[in-house]
């Protein structure tokens, strides 16, 4: 049977893509669903991470000036956060990210 994957941020909005799994269309043509998680460690800048955050495609769809107030506030946030650094000359530092694969069935 061919199986799907589907890479779930679970950050965005915790927990509300697995009301999915309580749909009767899922529950009809879908059976248990497999959850595997991996946490690692990205080395990234801050501009690294506000790039990465402004790419959502709820960041990407606001307003240039709303976008450019979340990016000030990523930096600001950023900023002032203690960091794990890889090399702080060059800003580098540990981002931990945590991703969440789902592979369902059909039945």
């Amino acid at each position: 049977m061919p199986r799907f994957r589907r890479t779930f941020c679970d950050n965005s909005f915790p927990g509300l893509w697995r009301q999915l799994f309580e749909t009767p269309s899922y529950q009809k043509f879908f059976g248990t669903a497999e959850e595997t998680r991996w946490k690692y460690v990205l080395p990234i800048t801050i501009e690294g991470v506000v790039t990465r955050s402004l790419s959502k495609s709820y960041i990407s769809a606001l307003p240039e000036d709303e976008r450019k107030s979340v990016a000030d506030s990523l930096r600001n946030i950023l900023g002032s956060e203690q960091k794990t650094w890889v090399n702080e000359e060059e800003g580098v530092f540990e981002y931990p990210y945590e991703t969440t694969v789902v592979t369902v069935h059909r039945k």
